[in-house]
């Protein structure tokens, strides 16, 4: 390659121009479900739109799902022959949320079929199953979980896609630190760019936030812990977007927006250490069918299958707010994490079961209780009892089912623990997600203290606690699910009182990145050094750090997620964000 095309090259694709002030229509704060249905809504009925993430991909904690979504009265349920109806759903709400926005629930149950289901398909995602989504009691009276074989990857996905199509302007790795207002309005953001440390800001006639939950920031999770659980634990893990900060409460503070129901936490029970991410307090959501919770003192507390607003009270509950999870070798190929990025079995095996940090391992149930500090005694008294309740077919102790009903795994008959080597996984609480957070009215416009609209405002998905729909205690699939609907109503209420300002037409926003690595194309490494960029640890690279050290330990060819920009050609070499869609379930959905 000649020396001009290299300093070309490495202008155009090592670093991110700096976003500049431009103005849009309307301001998103955010890329994920709610912030992108907002924005294409908002796109398809004349605004321009310019979206601005921390991230620089789309998707946020959605992409990261399992893609569940709470829908009432479609056709695949009566495909199956599940009878539901909006009555029966809105009082499965009530009931299991305990406080609950009425307002938001009737909305949801009366629109979610059209606003979701009928939205969602005619955009191309395809659902292929159906169920009450979780385990235990989850509250739904009727199955109602609908689920896609692509997760939440499958959700975000198509939306973004027809983002782009539309015009929907992009601005990544731009943190917003402040508003910007006019005449007493919401016109505008401004911040950094983190790849560059520059000033960034864009303009409009109104602000949308989009910014996600609280659930990874420690100190906002223990100052609002839920008053029912009791005091919060020494240990709890961070299950939540890594973005997940509450950003956006910050912001709409500053204009005088008001906070509601932030105690209301969704707080898992099922929390392991992430195996990439033990320094920084992450957890992953684990089940094992064939293993028993014992506590600090080598019993079992509780039915291991009950729903989570009923085990989370009893782990809470139990000294030091933790238990362990105790399997032998017949089940340890039966450990399922959840994330669109734990679908291999052969990769939970090597990094979870087979780690030893995370997991004690020994020949006897005597060396591994010992091994986690547990009371050996004890713990092969509960053993004997498990397995004797095993072998008369009912848990006298718990009630807990001694087979499963089919599930995306298909049904699971429990058996005796009794193969060895044996295995003790430690637990913790869980974060997952927000139900309280900025206060809004139904159209997502941010509300102040007296409850009158913060002009210029608007806010949606689980930085609003999906305003408010599940009260203390949610139903499944339902946070992915009140996001796209709120955006639906933002969008139109915007559409109905921000008119379109005359200008030219939007160009595409392209974030520059391209950079390749160790071992892959040798066209590509003539410019970019992989191995020195990921270790680097830049501000604002921390997908492309993690992406592009998986891909290299691959041995993954560059044009595998880069083939619109080979071969080279000055003037063109730049990523095609439309074709990188595709590239992410080499990471997100890996199959057994």
């Amino acid at each position: 390659m000649r020396a001009t095309a290299f300093v070309f090259l490495t202008v155009l694709c090592s670093l991110e121009p700096p976003v500049a002030a431009a103005d849009v229509d309307v301001v998103v704060v955010g890329a994920g479900i709610g912030g992108l249905t907002t924005a294409l809504r908002a796109s398809e009925q004349g605004l321009r739109v310019g979206v601005v993430d921390m991230a620089s991909v789309f998707g946020g904690h959605a992409v990261m799902s399992s893609g569940g979504l709470c829908i009432v009265g479609t056709p695949l349920q009566k495909e199956k022959g599940i009878e539901d109806s909006p009555q029966l759903a809105y009082q499965d709400f009530l009931r299991q949320g305990q406080d609950a926005n009425e307002a938001m629930v009737k909305l949801y149950v009366e629109r979610s079929k059209e606003l979701i289901y009928d939205w969602l398909t005619g955009l191309g995602v395809k659902f292929t199953g159906v169920s009450s989504g979780g385990i235990g009691k989850t509250g739904n009276s009727a199955n109602r979980f609908h689920s896609n074989p692509k997760l939440g990857y499958g959700l975000v996905a198509p939306i973004y896609r027809e983002c782009l199509r539309k015009g929907v302007e992009f601005h990544w790795n731009f943190q917003v630190t402040g508003l910007e207002t006019k005449a007493g309005r919401v016109v505008g953001v401004k911040g950094t760019n983190l790849r560059t440390a520059k000033p960034a800001a864009l303009t409009g006639q109104a602000v949308v936030l989009a910014t996600g939950g609280y659930e990874s920031n420690i100190e906002l999770v223990r100052k609002h812990w839920p008053k029912h659980l009791g005091e919060a634990p020494p240990k709890v893990m961070l299950g939540s977007g890594v973005n997940s900060k509450g950003s956006g409460l910050a912001l709409a503070e500053s204009v005088g927006g008001a906070l509601t129901k932030m105690d209301h936490q969704w707080i898992y029970s099922r929390g392991m250490p992430d195996p990439a991410h033990m320094a920084e307090g992450r957890g992953l959501y684990v089940t094992i069918p064939g293993a028993i919770w014992l506590n600090a003192g080598g019993k079992r507390f509780v039915n291991e299958m009950s729903a989570t607003v009923e085990s989370i009270r009893a782990v809470v509950s139990q000294p030091g707010g933790t238990y362990w999870m105790l399997f032998d070798e017949a089940a340890a190929n039966a450990v399922f994490v959840v994330g669109p990025d734990w679908q291999d079995r052969k990769k939970v095996r090597a990094e979870v079961v087979d780690n030893a940090v995370i997991v004690k391992t020994a020949a006897t149930l005597e060396e591994t209780a010992r091994s986690a500090g547990l009371p050996p005694d004890a713990v092969a008294a509960s053993v004997k009892l498990w397995n004797e309740a095993v072998a008369s077919g009912a848990d006298s102790a718990f009630a807990r089912a001694m087979s499963s009903p089919p599930g995306p795994r298909g049904a699971f008959r429990l058996s005796k623990i009794e193969t060895g080597p044996y295995h003790l996984m430690q637990i913790y609480p869980l974060t997952r997600k927000s139900m309280g957070g900025i206060a809004v009215d139904l159209e997502g416009r941010v509300l102040n203290q007296a409850g009158k609209p913060v002009a210029g405002l608007y806010a949606v998905g689980e930085t609003t606690g999906e305003g408010g729909i599940n009260g203390r205690a949610a139903l499944e699939g339902t946070f992915l699910g009140p996001a796209i609907v709120q955006g639906h109503m933002a969008a139109a209420h915007l559409a109905a009182s921000v008119k379109p300002a005359a200008r030219a037409a939007a160009q595409a926003t392209q974030s520059a990145a391209g950079e390749a690595g160790k071992g892959l194309s040798a066209e590509c490494t003539q410019c970019h050094a992989m191995s020195r960029l990921t270790a680097r640890k830049r501000p604002g690279y921390w997908h492309f750090e993690k992406l592009h050290t998986v891909v290299a330990g691959r041995g993954t060819d560059c044009k595998a997620c880069h083939a619109e920009m080979a071969p080279y050609r000055a003037g063109a070499h730049r990523i095609d964000r439309m074709a990188q869609i595709d590239t992410c379930v080499g990471c997100h959905l890996v199959r057994e």
